[in-house]
């Protein structure tokens, strides 16, 4: 189904000379990077699977950066949170990538949405909780806090009346 626009696909992201995933009962898997202009030195593509590109998102900040950044996705993405259509490797590497871009806006321009289409797609029908919220969870990895849509419901102050509502108000009190 791939000329629609929905396929399955295995996404890993090298950084500083390392490749990153996100695996079912290994959580984040870190291995030495090939280059990447030999697909067929490809080491994180699974048997099997054909590797067909390499996308540039941007550069790469320090080892101890990526380090802490990587502390702070080991508490989400854990040996047990792997779940196909919520937590998988698309998921992984779209929010490792977005926690290492301090500028990036979300969602990332150079990320192909196409990735992990299916699985979002999938999860409207078919949604065991807890989904990938990539974007609060890439920001918060990264130390930029970004509140979830419920929290910020939460931390938001109450709405002020009009003095044309407290009007109606005062007329419906009495």
């Amino acid at each position: 189904m791939t000329p629609t626009g929905y396929g399955t696909y295995h996404t890993s992201i090298d950084v500083n000379g390392f490749n990153y995933t996100f695996a079912a009962a290994a959580s984040i898997i870190k291995t030495k990077a090939t280059d990447p202009t030999s697909p067929s030195s490809i080491s994180s593509c699974p048997d099997g699977c054909t590797f067909t590109t390499s996308i540039i998102l941007g550069p790469s900040p320090s080892a101890s950066t990526v380090q802490n950044i990587l502390q702070n996705l080991l508490k989400t993405f854990t040996p047990t949170s792997y779940h196909l259509l919520n937590r998988n490797c698309n998921h992984f590497t779209e929010t490792f990538s977005t926690s290492l871009i301090p500028s990036s806006t979300f969602p990332l321009p150079s990320y192909p949405r196409y990735i992990n289409r299916a699985a979002k797609t999938a999860t409207i029908f078919i949604n065991h909780g807890d989904v990938c919220d990539i974007e609060v969870e890439g920001y918060n990895a990264a130390g930029r806090e970004r509140l979830s849509k419920e929290e910020k419901v939460k931390k938001g102050k109450k709405k002020e009346l009009t003095e044309e509502q407290k009007e109606a108000l005062a007329k419906l009190k009495k």
